[in-house]
């Protein structure tokens, strides 16, 4: 059972050796929704992470040496920043 859920963790989420977290509380919606507009590009998808984990996979199967590079990112809220952000008005929110 164990290995069952150690697999069915690692295939959910990054391929990683090393993380990074930032926290950070949401001051001005408007502006946050701004700056997230710009990191969207930057934002890691399923399907990137799907062709990564191929790649991966590829990687060790073909008998090649180290790690394969892999560079996610993955953006979360708490239940309160989510809120938050849902509870500005289009008007109030507008993206400039």
């Amino acid at each position: 059972m164990r290995k069952f859920v150690y697999e069915l963790i690692s295939s959910l989420g990054f391929p990683k050796r090393a993380q990074d977290f930032l926290f950070f509380t949401i001051q001005d919606v408007a502006h946050f929704k701004s700056a997230m507009k710009q990191l969207e590009p930057l934002i890691t998808s399923t399907a990137d992470l799907q062709k990564a984990r191929k790649e991966i996979q590829d990687h060790k199967a073909s008998g090649q040496q180290g790690l394969k590079k892999f560079i996610g990112t993955n953006v979360a809220f708490t239940s309160p920043g989510l809120k938050k952000v849902r509870s500005c008005s289009n008007s109030e929110c507008a993206i400039h």
